[in-house]
């Protein structure tokens, strides 16, 4: 008869042999990160609150000390991060491979959902039928979804680091 108590230390075993793993594979994910150059797509998440950080996106224009410096499209003035604030980074690897098609899919299930949550919450507000407007909101949102889905593929992230000496302005 085997005791529950000698179970102990095959759990451990266990659970050891699948953590160690991953952790190496995600701390050599860390380290073989390219370093961020001048002229290059980045996207930086800085710190607002304790729990909110957004993203900055441009072309890096100057990567000095104290901050990274990037020029926005349709920001007349570069937009300075503080490192201080600099959650992660991470570099533009060009639009996402996929499909025009597949992007209108997922556009038009996100829309879908969408549609319908929002025309049953005005439906039951206007004190109308809440499953037809929900209906109606589906198909209008799956619409929408769709089309902007479709035009507007997105774009590819990969981590980036910054390296830590100043590097010359451009």
């Amino acid at each position: 008869m085997v005791q529950r108590g000698s179970r102990r230390p095959l759990v451990v075993i266990l659970a050891a042999s699948v953590l160690v793993p991953c952790s190496a594979r995600a701390q050599t994910a860390v380290d073989s990160a390219p370093t961020l150059r001048i002229g290059a797509r980045a996207r930086a998440w800085e710190r607002v609150a304790t729990d909110l950080a957004v993203p900055v996106t441009g072309i890096v224009s100057r990567i000095g000390t104290d901050s990274l410096v990037l020029r926005a499209g349709g920001v007349r003035r570069p937009v300075g991060v503080p490192r201080a604030a600099i959650l992660r980074v991470e570099a533009g690897a060009g639009p996402h491979s996929g499909s025009r098609g597949a992007a209108a899919w997922r556009g038009a299930v996100v829309g879908l959902v969408s549609g319908a949550v929002l025309g049953v919450i005005g439906g039951d507000m206007a004190r109308r039928n809440a499953p037809r407007w929900g209906l109606a909101g589906a198909g209008l949102g799956a619409g929408a979804g769709a089309v902007v889905g479709a035009m507007v593929p997105g774009e590819a992230w990969r981590p980036a680091s910054l390296p830590v000496a100043a590097v010359a302005e451009r």
